[in-house]
């Protein structure tokens, strides 16, 4: 079990490297913690400061990285954990072999980043971060995003040989983009930017 002090920061940036396994993020009220979360298979975290902003960086011990053995089962590799809800987050997740499912729902999330290879990856987006910029980038994976009701969202593809599943009663296509009609006056928005092979997307 891990907890992550905010020891004063108001903002925080975390970089999550996740090499097999499932990763399960949710959030909570940690008062002046930046997350907690059990770690199972070990973790190895490198924690810094830069003005206001908590930097950290987690990953898989080194002696697990790199392993990724087709049939393998690396579900002992979990990571569940809680991330403060009440403080702006940037999230950058680099993933691998397995499964993700992040409810940022009740987040402050500014900005995250999915950079994932054969992996399924299920988010769901912040209802009330203001504007909240995403960027994905994926190999043999699927992607499913869900934005909240009440969320306007502008989604732009660059897609190769994989299938692509857009919900156009809320986000029509207009020109090159999907995107909501009150994107632009909206309270809260989520900007979507995804890069992918082969796979699936999926966005409601």
């Amino acid at each position: 079990h891990v907890t992550i002090p905010l020891n004063g920061a108001t903002e925080a940036e975390i970089k999550f490297s996740h090499g097999a396994g499932r990763i399960l993020v949710n959030s909570g009220n940690l008062g002046s913690d930046l997350l907690s979360g059990t770690f199972t298979g070990g973790l190895e975290k490198e924690i810094s400061r830069n003005g206001s902003t908590l930097l950290a960086k987690l990953s898989m011990p080194e002696r697990i990285l790199g392993i990724t053995i087709p049939g393998a089962d690396f579900k002992g590799f979990g990571w569940n954990l809680s991330l403060n809800r009440d403080i702006p987050l940037r999230l950058r997740f680099s993933t691998g072999a397995g499964e993700s499912i992040l409810d940022l729902s009740d987040t402050l999330v500014k900005e995250l980043r999915v950079d994932t290879g054969a992996s399924s990856t299920k988010v769901t987006l912040p209802m009330k971060a203001g504007t909240t910029h995403v960027t994905a980038k994926a190999g043999m994976a699927s992607l499913e995003f869900t934005v909240p009701q009440g969320v306007a969202a502008r989604i732009s593809l660059d897609t190769g040989m994989s299938s692509n599943k857009i919900d156009t009663n809320r986000f029509p296509l207009t020109g090159s983009v999907y995107q909501s009609p009150d994107f632009d006056t909206a309270a809260n928005k989520v900007d979507i930017d995804i890069e992918a092979g082969m796979g699936g997307i999926e966005i409601r």
